[in-house]
């Protein structure tokens, strides 16, 4: 029973406030959190000092630019207000050893520039994702990225990979999922339990 209950919670995102709606911020603008913050629900900032990330509402406007979210009102700019500072946000979360999750985000970019998030695990840069797209509203592209747990707790990171003439640098609709075994893998599960079944029902009747 427990491990059913294991199998079916594995589909619940590990990664909370994944579409940075809390705390909420006024429409057609932005709220400013620094390297240090934790007023990002779930979240904490980080960079070197004085440097930040924003919250944006997707009704913000800066002419002749428009910067809608993914999902929901609000996402996140790892740029803030400083721009080319490498700041970012992490959140911890429970893993199993050996487990294998899935984490998939959206990269949001505009004008002339390309936007890049860096995403680490446990402080050790993974990947880098580039989102190319130019235009005057925010285009969205989301990316994907499969690991290993090596510990019971990982440390999930976004940070800003541009550090040069880019004042936007989207990130919105972070979700983390544990893998569910393969179905061929979930009856070979089934069979072992099925022979340990039997091997007590004869120890019993013997």
């Amino acid at each position: 029973a427990s491990l059913g209950t294991a199998f079916g919670s594995a589909q619940a995102t590990l990664i909370l406030n994944g579409g940075f709606e809390s705390p909420s911020v006024a429409s057609a603008s932005f709220s400013q959190f620094f390297s240090g913050s934790t007023g990002i629900n779930n979240w904490t900032v980080f960079g070197p000092t004085g440097t930040d990330v924003a919250i944006v509402h997707t009704s913000f406007v800066s002419s002749p630019f428009s910067y809608v979210s993914q999902e929901g009102t609000q996402w996140l700019d790892l740029t803030g207000g400083t721009n080319f500072s490498a700041a970012g946000v992490s959140q911890s979360v429970a893993t199993s050893i050996g487990r294998k999750y899935d984490l998939s985000y959206y990269v949001g970019n505009n004008s002339s520039t390309t936007s890049t998030v860096d995403v680490l695990l446990n402080d050790v840069l993974q990947t880098s994702s580039v989102n190319s797209t130019t235009g005057n509203s925010l285009d969205w592209e989301q990316f994907t990225f499969s690991f290993i747990a090596t510990s019971a707790s990982t440390k999930v990171s976004f940070r800003n990979g541009d550090l040069n003439l880019d004042g936007v640098n989207g990130l919105d609709n972070v979700v983390l999922k544990a893998v569910v075994p393969e179905p061929g893998a979930l009856a070979i599960f089934g069979i072992g339990l099925a022979g340990l079944a039997g091997m007590r029902r004869r120890r019993k009747a013997a």
